[in-house]
């Protein structure tokens, strides 16, 4: 499935397979499926929501200090902030930043490190 939205404030969120979602601008809520999904917010702050069962994601365009990222509290364990989440779940060897959660990743396929990352990563 490919979903695109236009300028309001939506919610997207992908299905079975793997999926591309696409935000645009306004402020958008973006979750994946249950496959390996393509995620880019576009224009505007976005959240980007990750919870157990969602696959390994890609998000193309993640913007420091404007989309956040929105974590399960089920996937993230005894971490509860940010900075416990960097640095419990955290992987840049492959020259993209990739928190790993066991069965359930996110790659940042546009950053090389974590460095202010933690800022923009909240529990749910």
């Amino acid at each position: 499935m490919t979903a695109c939205q236009g300028p309001r404030d939506d919610t997207l969120r992908g299905g079975d397979g793997n999926d591309r979602i696409h935000g645009n601008q306004g402020r958008d809520v973006i979750a994946g499926g249950s496959g390996d999904d393509d995620l880019r917010g576009g224009t505007g702050a976005h959240e980007f929501l990750f919870v157990p069962g969602r696959g390994n994601d890609t998000i193309s365009d993640f913007e420091h200090f404007q989309d956040a990222i929105v974590v399960s509290v089920a996937l993230l364990g005894p971490a509860t902030t940010g900075a416990e989440v960097i640095a419990m779940f955290a992987d840049t060897s492959s020259g993209v930043a990739v928190p790993d959660f066991g069965s359930e990743t996110i790659t940042f396929s546009n950053l090389t490190h974590f460095d202010d990352l933690a800022d923009n990563i909240f529990n749910a």
